[in-house]
């Protein structure tokens, strides 16, 4: 009686090590995926940043801008005097919706000489999360 010969091939790979390769290939895929949609959200976010300083800036120099603030008006009661100078809700080009632009120029120690100090602030506030950026200056009446 003749045994059966069992032929074994190391030819190929075995389903398990299949498996185990297109799992790693998943993982790896997956990973870079993430990575590129994380990076690209952070490219958006910084210039969406980019976009409200400059315009915060902007808004800051309409009022500080070397010249004496003679639009300042306000100076009853006790300091610090405040006196808002711009506040709109107007949306920006390449901000996300909900944007809110605000100065307020500020009297902190009140405006009793003749050259006061007056610090002006300038927001921009945008997007659903309420980012903003904030530039302030000190300039004299």
């Amino acid at each position: 009686m003749t045994t059966p010969s069992h032929r074994h091939s190391t030819e190929g790979f075995t389903l398990i090590e299949l498996v185990v390769a297109i799992l790693l290939a998943t993982i790896f895929l997956g990973s870079i995926l993430s990575l590129s949609m994380t990076v690209t959200q952070l490219s958006i976010s910084g210039s969406q940043r980019n976009v409200a300083d400059l315009q915060a800036y902007a808004n800051l120099r309409e009022f500080a801008n070397g010249a004496p603030a003679t639009w300042y008006t306000s100076c009853p009661g006790t300091p610090p005097f405040t006196q808002t100078l711009l506040n709109t809700n107007d949306p920006v080009e390449k901000l996300p919706p909900n944007v809110t632009q605000r100065v307020v120029a500020t009297a902190p120690y009140g405006c009793a000489a003749p050259n006061y100090v007056i610090k002006v602030t300038s927001t921009v506030t945008y997007g659903p999360q309420n980012r903003s950026v904030t530039h302030a200056v000190y300039t004299a009446k």
